[in-house]
């Protein structure tokens, strides 16, 4: 029987069917949610750190200088859902490019990572967690139905993409520093 663990995104807890607490031991499906719960939140918090460098970095190329303007254009634009995290990605790419702070072959690499960073937090996000045969999994809606098993392997591939992300985009600031 699949454990149904459903957020309520009102108290930010999860909800058991009545069925799953009758006849599963109350402990592990806390514990696993617990666990569940942990690395959804480590995604989204990388996810957002990616986000907010971004909006960094466009807010300093724009304005190099702060003033009246970049702070509308900060608490009104660039920090809100008006520009989506999509559409920072493409904007920050151009400024990248057309700053020559990465060579072409550094800017697909990082934009096909940027990508993968925003399924995982879409996935993350909007997915639910199920246990099927013991084993927990992310189902998800991602250009039709998906579902990630939860095990180490696929922990580290999240984990990898993120670092790698993180190499690149400390190579482009130190760039941007000595230009």
């Amino acid at each position: 029987m699949p454990i149904d663990l459903k957020l309520n995104l009102r108290t930010n807890k999860f909800v058991f069917d009545k069925d799953i607490m009758e006849n599963s031991d109350p402990q592990t499906v806390l514990s696993e949610h617990a666990k569940l719960n942990e690395m959804r939140f480590e995604i989204v918090e990388a996810t957002l750190w990616v986000e907010q460098e971004f909006e960094t970095y466009i807010l300093k190329y724009l304005f190099p200088q702060q003033c009246e303007k970049s702070l509308f254009f900060q608490g009104y634009i660039i920090k809100t859902d008006l520009i989506s995290f999509s559409s920072k990605r493409r904007i920050l790419l151009e400024i990248l490019r057309k700053e020559k702070l990465i060579k072409i072959a550094k800017q697909t690499e990082l934009n096909e990572l940027v990508i993968k960073i925003m399924n995982y937090r879409d996935a993350f996000t909007h997915g639910r967690f199920n246990k099927i045969n013991n084993d927990a999994v992310l189902n998800f809606y991602q250009g039709g139905n998906q579902t990630l098993e939860i095990n180490q392997q696929n922990i580290d591939d999240i984990k990898r993409v993120f670092n790698h992300f993180y190499a690149i985009w400390n190579g482009i600031f130190e760039s941007y520093l000595l230009k």
